[in-house]
């Protein structure tokens, strides 16, 4: 019986050290299919930030060259409404004497 008690005894502490080896060995593969994710998902997201970076880029380049298409037509536009005044009196005013 002792014997018996013995066997069973270092079976289970045998069996504890293989589980042990296992969720080890489990815990190291799972580790290092996050890590392969981690890359994964930072190379998506440096690819989509200079994908983002070159349309910005692009469409900055494109509002200046706007801007420098129709910068004298807007300063000749500008200049024209402040040099031509045309006097009207405002729509509520009202001359005395005059009662609506």
């Amino acid at each position: 019986m002792t014997k018996a008690r013995e066997y069973r005894t270092a079976r289970v502490k045998e069996a504890r050290s293989e589980a042990a080896k296992e969720i080890d060995a489990l815990k190291a593969k799972r580790d290092q299919e996050q890590r392969d994710r981690e890359q994964e998902g930072s190379g998506e997201a440096d690819k989509g930030q200079e994908k983002l970076d070159k349309e910005t880029t692009e469409q900055i380049d494109g509002l200046k060259s706007l801007f420098e298409r129709n910068r004298d037509d807007v300063v000749k536009v500008l200049l024209d409404r402040l040099v031509e005044i045309q006097p009207e009196p405002h729509r509520n005013f009202k001359k005395e004497g005059q009662s609506s």
